[in-house]
């Protein structure tokens, strides 16, 4: 029995030994993965205030373009609308072109189309600028106005056109009378209401 507890002693020994190095090693884990993830969280930190950084530029950017839209809103003029109207007349002129080249009346009715859009684009954009420059009365009165103006456009489009009726040409002049009276409503409104 001496035999065996002179063994088993030596056996005790290493094996509480080994559980101190295995705490040890277990602690010395814990210390390396506390710094590391002190390192992590420092780098963390770093990627953090960059991030945090950009997106404030980012930001300041976007809110910089917006007060340029913003600019731009209230600095539209009545001269410079002026151009974007000699803008227009310019891309209807090669508009024009396509009409006169036209062989079929299908063709120049498409083209007169066309044409009567690139206007009543302007007049929209020249609308929505005016919302946003004239007072709320003013704006009130204009809308009536303006629904007015759409009546009798289609009027005067319709008996202009009714010298054509049932023929071919019935619906071109229709579109060529509504795009005339609204290229000049266009320069109406801007010499009227712009600022």
């Amino acid at each position: 029995m001496k035999k065996l507890c002179i063994l088993f002693i030596p056996f005790l020994l290493l094996m509480g030994c080994g559980a101190d190095n295995n705490e040890k090693a277990a602690s010395d884990v814990k210390q390396e993965s506390g710094e590391y993830k002190e390192e992590t969280d420092s780098k963390e930190k770093v990627v953090t205030e960059k991030e945090t950084k950009e997106k404030t530029d980012s930001e300041n950017k976007n809110e910089d373009k917006e007060d340029t839209v913003k600019d731009d809103i209230t600095v539209n003029t009545k001269q410079e609308y002026l151009k974007k109207l000699k803008d227009v007349e310019n891309t209807v002129a090669d508009l024009d072109k396509k009409l006169e080249a036209a062989t079929t009346q299908a063709d120049m009715n498409q083209v007169q189309g066309e044409i009567f859009k690139v206007w009543d684009g302007a007049l929209n954009e020249i609308y929505g600028a005016l919302k946003k420059q004239i007072s709320d009365g003013e704006m009130s009165n204009l809308r009536d106005e303006q629904r007015d103006w759409i009546t009798h456009r289609d009027e005067v489009a319709k008996e202009e056109s009714s010298e054509y009726e049932g023929g071919t040409m019935e619906s071109l002049q229709y579109l060529m009378t509504q795009t005339r009276i609204t290229k000049e409503r266009c320069y109406e409104l801007v010499n009227k209401y712009m600022k």
